[in-house]
């Protein structure tokens, strides 16, 4: 039975680094895909007026959602705003125009589909009201947002305490492995 410990270690660890190459992969080409965005996203306002379903179309073949896609359109106008991007400035109110358009396509994004499903329901009961669901709409984004990041540090503090109890076993295995093999 000892002999099999190092194996399985190794596998553990295998198993390990490989999701951990695989979720840095994963980020690396979500990263190019929004370089690749942005870069096509500045050239073709710079150079021609697209409208909103030509920007959907760039973002779909740079294997972009639309809700990444928005995240780079609002860091433009952010870099605008400040004064960080003179070459845009220019085309300030057509891309206020799609963060605009987004809004009024998408008003429940970042929300779970389970309420999305209701608010959509509320909406088209508010015909010409629909504002009212602003204040609502707006607190329930935030309270997912804190709830989120508690997650994330919740499963920082999960895969540390992994580690370090994975190192306890180790340690606790080798001087009893090694003890055996005397």
């Amino acid at each position: 039975m000892l002999e099999w410990i190092p194996a399985i270690i190794l596998f553990i660890a295998v198993v390990a680094l490989s999701n951990v190459f695989l979720k840095i992969f994963e980020i690396y080409k979500e990263h190019q895909a929004s370089s690749r965005f942005e870069k096509d996203f500045r050239h073709a306002i710079t150079q021609s007026t697209p409208d909103w379903s030509d920007i959907k179309h760039i973002a779909s073949t740079r294997d972009l959602s639309i809700s990444d896609a928005i995240r780079v359109i609002k860091n433009c106008h952010r870099d605008i705003l400040v004064g960080g991007n003179k070459e845009l400035s220019e085309e300030r109110d057509l891309i206020k125009g799609y963060i605009k358009r987004f809004e009024d396509e998408e008003p429940f994004e970042g929300l779970p589909t389970e309420i999305r499903a209701h608010l959509e329901r509320l909406r088209g009961l508010l015909k010409g009201n629909e504002h009212l669901l602003d204040p609502i709409t707006t607190h329930l984004k935030e309270t997912i947002e804190i709830s989120n990041k508690k997650h994330k540090q919740q499963r920082r503090y999960t895969i540390g305490g992994f580690v370090v109890g994975l190192c306890g076993i180790i340690v606790a295995l080798v001087p009893y492995v090694a003890g055996s093999n005397l």
